[in-house]
C-alpha cells in the first residue's frame, strides 16, 4: 500500500494537513481505519454510512465512495473471503489501481461540487434600480452563505450594494436551489463597476460540499 499511498497523498495533502494527517502513512491508515468503521454502519443504517462518507471525502478522503464499493464484495463474498486477511490482495490492488487512474477520483469529486448554473440578472449587465440578484444552483444547497470582497483585484471595482441587515441579505428559495440577493439601489452610482464574491465554504450544498470556484466572482456595473 505504501507506493500507493505516496503516490496518493500529493494530490490531497493540503485537505489531509487540515486533519493533522502530516504524512502518506498516516493518511492510509486513517483511510482503512475510517472504512472498516463506514461498513459496520452499511446495513444497520444505510444512510448515516453515506453521510459519514461524505464528510471523509470532505476531509481529503476523495476516494471513500469508490473503496465503499471494493469492501462491498468483501462482504458479498464472505464464503470466499471469510477474514479480511483474505481480503487484502483484492484491497491492495484496488488501491494500486485508485492511484494510478486519480485523475479520475479528482473529477469525480470537481464534479460532486454544488455550481453556480444561472445569475439574473446576467453577470455583467446593468443593474441600475434593481432590488434583488438571483442565484441558481445545480443542486440543493443547505443555506448557509458567505462573502468575501468584491471578486476583483481593480480597485475601481465597489462592493455591491447589498441591504445594511447582513441577516437578510440572503433568501432562499423554499427549496433551497435559489439564493435571492437583497440590494439597496439608494445606495448605488451612476456609471460604476460592482462586484460581490461568494464564499465557496459559505455556500454549500445539502451534501455540505462546497461552492465550485468556477463563477464565484459576480460583476455588475451601473448607466449613466
Amino acid at each position: 500500500m505504501r507506493q500507493a499511498a505516496d503516490a496518493i497523498y500529493p494530490h490531497v495533502a493540503e485537505q489531509m494537513a487540515c486533519n493533522a494527517y502530516g504524512s502518506a502513512e498516516v493518511m492510509i491508515g486513517e483511510w482503512f481505519n475510517n472504512l472498516c468503521t463506514l461498513l459496520s454502519l452499511w446495513e444497520p443504517d444505510t444512510k448515516e454510512m453515506e453521510e459519514q462518507s461524505d464528510n471523509l471525502v470532505r476531509r481529503g478522503f476523495l476516494w471513500m465512495p469508490r473503496s465503499i464499493a471494493c469492501m462491498k464484495e468483501f462482504y458479498a463474498r464472505r464464503d470466499r473471503y471469510p477474514r479480511i486477511e483474505d481480503f487484502m490482495p483484492q484491497l491492495i490492488a484496488f488501491l494500486d489501481h485508485t492511484a494510478e487512474h486519480f485523475e479520475e477520483v479528482l473529477l469525480e469529486y470537481e464534479k460532486s461540487l454544488p455550481r453556480i448554473v444561472s445569475v439574473f440578472p446576467a453577470v455583467g449587465s446593468d443593474i441600475s434600480g434593481c432590488t434583488e440578484i438571483v442565484i441558481t444552483f445545480s443542486e440543493t444547497m443547505n443555506g448557509s452563505y458567505g462573502f468575501s470582497g468584491t471578486g476583483s483585484d481593480d480597485p475601481n471595482v465597489h462592493p455591491l450594494f447589498l441591504i445594511d441587515d447582513f441577516e437578510k441579505a440572503v433568501v432562499w428559495s423554499p427549496d433551497r436551489r435559489q439564493a435571492t440577493l437583497k440590494l439597496d439601489p439608494s445606495k448605488a452610482r451612476k456609471n460604476t463597476t460592482y462586484g460581490i464574491q461568494l464564499h465557496t465554504r459559505g455556500f454549500q450544498s445539502a451534501r455540505h460540499y462546497s461552492l465550485n470556484d468556477a463563477g464565484k466572482n459576480l460583476l455588475f456595473h451601473t448607466g449613466r
